[in-house]
């Protein structure tokens, strides 16, 4: 995978056509479109 800006890292996904088209249009409403910002924010694990 590709190092990205700062600590992230590139990733491919399989997701369902309507579990796609759900995140999509959080991203556009909640984040510029960013679907990553999504993905980050619905997995976010905190450290122990």
């Amino acid at each position: 995978m590709n190092t990205r800006a700062g600590i992230t890292k590139k990733v491919s996904l399989s997701v369902r056509a309507d579990d796609l088209k759900i995140i999509k249009e959080r991203a556009r409403r909640l984040h510029g479109g960013n679907v990553s910002a999504v993905v980050a924010i619905g997995n976010h694990v905190e450290e122990p």
